[in-house]
């Protein structure tokens, strides 16, 4: 007689909102953005790897609001009252003006960034660099606990 086991694996899955989304409700938890663009590999290996880390998803499900933003968007965003449009910067690139308020440092916008904001949507941390899920996992904790939001 053979005995035959199965097993269930119960894919979790990352909610995520839009800057729309959380413009129009009462902010509860602390904002997770990641700025993104479709070229960039080290954002790429983040969205395969990071994000599907069932610890990683656990905790921003919980904790946050995650918004993945492709900073090279060209819908029009409305954001805190104010309306943010794509701008071109050559023939074939151009930036989401959002991203580039959010994300600016330096002069420049680096990919990937994670720029996480408060309760009242004002930037408390930016971290710009690509995020293996035990890192992520570090800097959400350490914000969470850390961080008046």
């Amino acid at each position: 007689m053979a005995l035959t086991i199965y097993s269930q694996t119960v894919l979790a899955q990352l909610k995520t909102y839009s800057f729309e989304e959380v413009d129009t409700v009462l902010v509860k938890k602390p904002i997770v953005v990641f700025l993104h663009t479709n070229w960039c590999k080290h954002c790429k290996a983040m969205q395969k790897e990071t994000f599907t880390n069932t610890l990683v998803i656990k905790e921003l499900n919980d904790n946050y609001y995650y918004i993945p933003f492709n900073a090279e968007s060209k819908e029009p965003i409305t954001f805190k009252g104010k309306t943010y449009n794509y701008k071109a910067t050559n023939a074939k690139r151009g930036i989401h003006a959002l991203a580039e308020d959010i994300g600016i440092y330096l002069k420049r916008v680096k990919y990937p960034s994670l720029i996480v904001l408060n309760k009242n949507k004002e930037i408390v941390h930016s971290y710009r660099s690509k995020l293996r899920p035990k890192g992520l996992l570090r800097l959400l904790n350490d914000i969470r606990v850390n961080e008046e939001l």
